[in-house]
C-alpha cells in the first residue's frame, strides 16, 4: 500500500495543488476535479498531455482515478447512455496516464431510510447488478479495476454487489469514517476492521477521522493501517479531506495535517 492524496482536496486546481503535494513528499495523487478547471472524465486528450507533463516535472504518479461513475440512484436510460459515456471518457484518462485502478459507484443511492437494505432486498440488489453489468462488463475488457465506495451506503451493500460481480480483482474502496460508528464494529472493533480490510482495495481518509481540529476521538490508524497492510492491500491510502468550516483551517492547511498525521500512523 502506498500513500496518495485527492488534489482536489486543496485549495487549488491541479496546476497549484501539484508544487504543493510535491513538497510534502508525495509520489502519488488521485484525481477527482479541478483538472484544468475540468472533471477527470473531461480531460482531453491535449489536457492529458498537460497532466502527464506536470505529473513528470513533479516526479508524481496517478494513485487512482476517484471518479463518481454511476453515483446515482437508479437511473432512467438517458442518465445511463451519459454515464457511459463518462465511462468511456475514464477509460481514455486511464489510458493516457496508465491507471487502472477507478473509484466507481453502481446506481445505488438511496434515501436514508433504506440506506444498509439493499443485500436484504434480493430483487432490488438484482435490479442494481443488471442495470451495472454493462458497465462491468465494458470495464473488464479495458481491465480497469473497480473500487466501490461505501459513500451513501454501508460496506455490507458493497460486498453484496462484490458478490454477485464476482470479479476477483475488485473491491472496497473503504472510506472508514463513513461507517464507523455501527453496531458491527461497536461489538468486537479489531474483527471489524480485519474484515473490512480484507475485501479493501483503497482506503480513504477524512479530516473528520483524525485532525484534533476536528475530532477528540480518532480513529485508531495505526491498527486500521496495520490490519491493511497485514491483509495484503496493494492499492492508496488516499487522503479525501472533506475539510469543514468547523475546523477553522484552510483545506490545504486541513489536508497537510491530516497527511502528517496519517504518516505518524503508518506501519513501520
Amino acid at each position: 500500500m502506498f500513500l496518495s492524496i485527492f488534489t482536489d482536496e486543496l485549495d487549488g486546481d491541479f496546476k497549484e495543488s501539484l508544487p504543493v503535494l510535491h513538497a510534502w513528499g508525495f509520489k502519488y495523487c488521485d484525481l477527482r476535479g479541478r483538472i484544468l478547471g475540468k472533471k477527470v472524465h473531461d480531460l482531453t486528450q491535449t489536457d492529458l498531455a498537460e497532466v502527464s507533463a506536470l505529473l513528470k516535472k513533479y516526479d508524481m504518479k496517478i494513485g487512482a482515478l476517484q471518479t463518481k461513475l454511476a453515483k446515482v440512484h437508479l437511473p432512467d436510460e438517458e442518465i445511463q447512455k451519459s454515464e457511459m459515456d463518462k465511462l468511456e471518457g475514464i477509460i481514455r484518462v486511464a489510458d493516457a496516464l496508465n491507471c487502472r485502478l477507478i473509484r466507481v459507484f453502481h446506481f445505488w443511492k438511496p434515501n436514508p431510510s433504506e440506506k444498509g437494505t439493499l443485500h436484504q432486498k434480493p430483487e432490488e440488489l438484482q435490479r442494481v447488478i443488471d442495470m451495472f453489468a454493462p458497465y462491468a462488463e465494458r470495464a473488464q475488457s479495458e481491465n480497469l479495476v473497480f473500487a466501490f465506495e461505501n459513500c451513501g451506503e454501508t460496506p455490507e451493500e458493497v460486498f453484496a454487489v462484490l458478490n454477485k460481480l464476482n470479479n476477483a480483482e475488485w473491491g472496497l474502496a473503504w472510506d472508514v469514517f463513513n461507517t464507523w460508528d455501527c453496531d458491527e464494529r461497536n461489538k468486537d472493533e479489531d474483527a471489524y476492521i480485519a474484515r473490512h480490510a480484507q475485501r479493501s482495495i483503497m482506503i480513504h481518509v477524512k479530516a473528520a477521522s483524525i485532525i484534533p481540529a476536528l475530532t477528540d476521538k480518532p480513529l485508531p490508524w495505526k491498527r486500521i493501517l496495520s490490519a491493511c497492510e497485514k491483509s495484503g492491500l496493494k492499492g492508496p491510502v488516499s487522503i479525501e479531506t472533506h475539510n469543514t468550516m468547523e475546523s477553522g483551517l484552510s483545506n490545504t492547511e486541513a489536508s497537510r495535517q491530516t497527511t502528517e498525521l496519517i504518516r505518524d500512523a503508518w506501519p513501520l
